[in-house]
């Protein structure tokens, strides 16, 4: 015994430990946008109107000159408008030239939602074969069982490893061409356990509203941004659940590019803004000066409790910071005329001769 007791302990002296992972960090600027629903003019604003997808282009290309770790993605409803009119083939034309604007600005990534379906399983298909940027959908499938996209990317920017995945609700769009659409709980649960050992940040695009995205939020921890695509809610800050989850989204028809900066601490410890720090604890301040003015006010000492314990008031140690932006598309700053400009005006040019030709 005493001779195996020795045997087994120089066995432990003599094997290394296990080794820790030193700290790492990097910078990740996302570029997004989503429910463009089909349109690339301005908006019809009197005062001063924007949007449109040249002026997207000049951003793009202006954010590109000096950041070259810019990620731009599509979270989905880009190609078809809410209702079709003037038929579908005319709609299948512009989608045609949205996919040639959008290689020309540099789309590294586009996950289809049930407006894009509405063009036809086909269609998406071949037009993917077109594009320079990837085409992703992670819980719709064929009617037999197979993927139509990638049903997930990773991409690498400043050594920093993006993991990047889509879901896309149940709709009569896609039920009517016979698609597959798996849970989205069930289809994250198994992408994030594939992905999660080859990836340091994890981004859902997401199709489904703000109640859903919050709930899949608290439910997938390892999940560190949303990016949602709902046409009715353009979200100005981004709020964040538990620390571990940023649900962003731009909102509709192209007026608005979402752009993320993030300054990168792994291991990842949580999202933190200098800027919104500040405005929290200007706002604690007041709050705290009302309580003091008006010490039985029960308003004013609930409130600064909510603060208190649900406001980000102070920087997390080691965290990672983001800074956000809703970029206005306006003339002044991305007027110029550029090459994407050119081929909308091609295709109202077409649009207009078959309008003419069906007459």
């Amino acid at each position: 015994m005493r001779y195996l007791f020795l045997f087994l302990l120089a066995g432990c002296i003599s094997t290394p430990p296990t080794a820790v992972q030193p700290p790492r960090q990097g910078k990740l600027t996302l570029l997004f946008q989503s429910s463009r629903l089909g349109v690339l003019e301005p908006c019809g604003c009197h005062s001063s109107p924007y949007g449109g997808i040249d002026r997207e282009a000049n951003a793009v290309a202006q954010i590109r000159k000096t950041d070259k770790v810019a990620l731009y993605i599509d979270a989905g409803n880009m190609l078809a408008p809410p209702r079709l009119s003037g038929g579908m083939e005319r709609h299948r034309q512009k989608a045609k030239a949205m996919v040639e604007m959008l290689n020309t600005m540099g789309l590294d990534l586009f996950s289809p939602g049930p407006r894009d379906y509405v063009l036809g399983e086909e269609f998406l298909a071949e037009l993917s074969k077109n594009a320079r940027f990837k085409f992703i959908s992670s819980n719709v499938l064929k009617e037999d069982g197979r993927p139509l996209f990638l049903p997930f990317l990773i991409e690498k920017r400043d050594g920093i490893r993006v993991g990047l995945v889509s879901i896309t609700p149940e709709s009569p769009e896609l039920k009517s061409q016979g698609l597959r659409v798996l849970p989205a709980a069930r289809a994250l649960k198994s992408l994030i356990g594939e992905i999660k050992p080859q990836t340091d940040l994890i981004v859902v695009l997401s199709q489904f509203g703000a109640k859903e995205n919050q709930e899949l939020a608290k439910k997938f921890k390892d999940v560190h941004l949303i990016i949602s695509s709902d046409a009715n809610h353009a979200i100005q800050e981004p709020f964040w659940i538990g620390g571990h989850t940023l649900v962003l989204g731009p909102g509709t028809s192209g007026f608005l590019l979402g752009k993320l900066e993030l300054d990168i601490a792994l291991p990842f410890k949580g999202f933190y803004s200098e800027r919104v720090i500040e405005i929290n604890q200007r706002e604690l301040r007041a709050w705290e000066e009302e309580t003091v003015k008006n010490p039985k006010d029960r308003v004013s000492r609930d409130y600064v409790s909510y603060l208190k314990e649900n406001t980000l008031l102070s920087p997390i140690a080691g965290g990672t910071v983001y800074r956000h932006e809703l970029i206005q598309l306006d003339k002044r700053r991305f007027g110029a005329t550029n090459a994407v400009t050119k081929l909308v005006e091609d295709e109202k040019r077409q649009t207009r001769q078959q309008a003419l030709k069906s007459e």
